[in-house]
């Protein structure tokens, strides 16, 4: 398999009070090929999370790169809907302001979606993970964990990504929500050949989801 994502001796310091630099982030490369399903397990503080949002750009790297397709993401910021992220929180992940639904709106506008045809792709997307359409039209308060973060999915697949960076996705979940979640994520894998990097404290789910792990310590590969 070629190298869809790679990312190259990431370095990602944080200033401390002491003035010293505390590297949160410390010499990580790696390669994500198409298809696969990239575990990365570690302590907590270990930096995995902070690897994710550097990954996808949230946060800028101290030094190093992150290659997509062979080209250097920094140069190339509407390639980032290629990643999309699911994160630990599912409510936390939405405007609490804002419908659901209407962030997966927001998804497909910014993919050049007419706005004649959000309604009805919006309402695919949640019936492909699990939801009745007629949810999109209520605020995240009014789901449970496991339908926010269904909901959050469709989020993510609004944009078409080649990647899904799932940070601790499941963690908030109860066991059997988990499962559910887990057995959507490969379905989805499968149909749409996504790649996913899988950031999870859970050993046996992340032997029974990923293709290979990464173990992280001090923010280093280890």
């Amino acid at each position: 398999m070629s190298a869809l994502l790679e990312v190259r001796n990431l370095i990602r310091t944080f200033s401390e009070k002491s003035g010293e630099a505390l590297a949160a982030v410390n010499g990580v490369s790696f390669t994500l090929s198409r298809g696969e399903t990239l575990g990365i397990v570690g302590e907590s503080g270990c930096g995995n999370s902070t690897l994710a949002r550097l990954i996808c750009r949230l946060l800028e790297p101290s030094s190093g790169s992150v290659y997509l397709d062979g080209r250097d993401m920094a140069e190339l910021r509407p390639a980032c809907m290629r990643l999309q992220m699911v994160f630990q929180s599912p409510a936390g992940s939405f405007d609490p302001r804002r419908t659901v639904g209407s962030a997966v709106h927001e998804a497909l506008a910014n993919r050049g979606v007419p706005k004649s045809g959000r309604a009805g792709k919006t309402a695919a997307l949640f019936e492909r993970c699990g939801l009745d359409a007629e949810l999109a039209a209520r605020y995240p308060h009014e789901l449970s964990g496991g339908q926010c973060q269904r909901a959050a999915i469709a989020r993510a697949l609004a944009a078409e990504p080649d990647i899904l960076i799932c940070d601790e996705a499941t963690s908030a979940l109860d066991v059997t929500v988990q499962k559910q979640i887990i057995e959507l994520l490969s379905a989805l894998k499968a149909e749409r050949n996504l790649s996913v990097i899988f950031i999870c404290h859970n050993l046996a789910l992340v032997q029974s989801f990923c293709d290979r792990v990464l173990v992280m310590h001090g923010g280093e590969i280890v």
